[in-house]
């Protein structure tokens, strides 16, 4: 995917325009590419298109929603195949880790207001990913195996609760007076704890609740879920 994708924002556009103006840019990317689409309002009527008119050929992440701008990034996929729940949520554990990467990397640098920016597309990846699961996959998993009162969707979802805390917690230290020292000595410890848990948690997910639903769930299913988590 592009390191600096192009910025397509239609805000200053006639409406009628936007949309035709949108898929001639993502018709001209190449295989992995994307474009960095900015909007004055949530743009899922746009997604709905995306789905009918480009089946299976583009990946959708929001990175702002409102109140007053939207920013998504859209990309090509490398092949239009139909998605898997494994290959769809891993690929967004994959980018989230990127902006967690960038996030530290620029705290690192004392380029607070950067971290500040990254990190709040870095929450919004993460909180939008727990809610995709709990919404739509964890439900899709405890139908088809039974397992709804026990089982891992219940460790998950208590880790879950412990990935908000900690969020909320590196968002206040960014937010401390004292400059980047001081917000640097405020997230280390919850930014050491939170990267602890992704990595055992996203292990568990992705070695066993994404495998067994792809089992369990048919591939009309499967296209349904993938497009209602990308609504979120």
């Amino acid at each position: 995917m592009n390191a600096t994708p192009t910025i397509v924002d239609v805000r200053a556009i006639p409406p009628r325009e936007r949309h035709p103006q949108i898929f001639r840019t993502f018709d001209g990317l190449p295989p992995t590419g994307a474009f960095l689409l900015v909007n004055d309002h949530n743009p899922v009527p746009l997604l709905h298109q995306f789905r009918f008119e480009r089946p299976h050929a583009f990946e959708w992440w929001p990175l702002e929603q409102g109140p007053e701008v939207w920013r998504v990034l859209i990309a090509k996929r490398a092949k239009a195949e139909p998605e898997t729940i494994g290959g769809y949520l891993g690929g967004d554990h994959r980018r989230i880790e990127a902006l967690w990467d960038d996030f530290r990397a620029r705290l690192n640098a004392e380029d607070l207001p950067g971290a500040r920016e990254r990190f709040g597309e870095f929450s919004l990846g993460l909180h939008r990913h727990i809610e995709m699961e709990e919404r739509i996959l964890f439900p899709a998993f405890e139908e088809r195996t039974g397992m709804s009162g026990a089982g891992p969707t219940v460790v998950m979802r208590d880790e879950h609760e412990e990935i908000r805390r900690l969020l909320e917690a590196i968002e206040t230290g960014l937010g401390r007076e004292g400059g980047v020292a001081a917000a640097r000595d405020a997230v280390s410890s919850p930014c050491r704890e939170l990267a602890d848990l992704l990595n055992s948690h996203d292990q568990k997910e992705e070695g066993i609740l994404y495998p067994t639903t792809d089992q369990l769930v048919d591939a009309r299913a499967k296209a349904d879920m993938v497009h209602l988590m990308r609504a979120i």
